[in-house]
């Protein structure tokens, strides 16, 4: 399981996503990338699932951003 610094980890990853989708301009941006978050498939026991898609939110960014 989590040890404490892990869980740190995970609650803030989670409250994170949790702003991110409550705020209605940050969803309809996620959604035109393709990368609209489902929180429950979001709360993994290994946060780092949480880590891959928010990588792939800022490649998605940056590449729109270069563009």
């Amino acid at each position: 399981m989590f040890d404490d610094e892990d869980e740190e980890v995970r609650e803030a990853a989670v409250e994170a996503i949790e702003a991110l989708v409550s705020n209605d301009e940050c969803r309809r941006k996620m959604m035109d990338f393709g990368y609209m978050v489902d929180l429950q498939s979001m709360l993994f026991d290994d946060y780092s699932d949480v880590r891959k898609v928010a990588q792939r939110a800022l490649e998605a960014f940056s590449q729109k951003k270069s563009s």
